[in-house]
């Protein structure tokens, strides 16, 4: 009994590894997921920009660099400071503004933020990539994208809208949310 006892307690311990690894291995290749797709589009805004002689290359190509930095040294990490990961998103929606110039209103609102607090790398960005990707890319008319992150203690509260496009294109790209 005893022996069995031990046994399945290694079992258990074993398990618990396992499920650990997976999550990890879930994160990275969601974290793998999102980068390339999101550079590859930004490098073809800067490419457009260039060939028109564009004020805004120079700006995009400073941000791209910043976001590029923290995704190769900070998303690695276990955790960041959430102002870290505020100042990634920030960069992210400048990026984007840039590519849709007039044709969207992009607000950025933060409020009571321990910059300090540390939260998961890149844990929010799906959600912001997403307010762009299905909410402002097909938009005809003026869109908007909203993003409020506060913070009510140990409570990181984020509220996002997006425009809804009049035609959605009825093609599925992807898995979603």
């Amino acid at each position: 009994g005893f022996a069995f006892l031990l046994r399945s307690l290694q079992q258990d311990e074993q398990m618990g590894l396992l499920k650990e690894q997976k999550l990890i291995s879930e994160l990275a290749y969601l974290k793998a997921q999102l980068q390339p797709h999101f550079f590859f589009n930004t490098l073809n805004n800067i490419y457009a920009l260039a060939l028109k002689k564009s004020e805004d290359t120079a700006p995009l190509v400073v941000k791209l660099s910043e976001m590029m930095r923290y995704i190769l040294y900070k998303s690695e990490n276990e955790f960041v400071t959430i102002k870290e990961e505020i100042d990634f998103l920030r960069n992210y929606m400048d990026v984007e503004s840039i590519r849709y110039k007039s044709l969207i209103n992009v607000n950025f609102e933060i409020q009571g933020i321990d910059v300090e607090h540390k939260i998961s790398p890149l844990l929010l960005l799906p959600f912001v990539e997403n307010a762009f990707k299905h909410g402002v890319e097909e938009e005809m008319n003026k869109g908007f994208v909203n993003l409020l992150i506060c913070q009510i203690e140990n409570e990181l509260i984020m509220e996002l809208s997006n425009s809804i496009p009049d035609v959605q294109n009825n093609k599925i790209k992807g898995i979603g949310l």
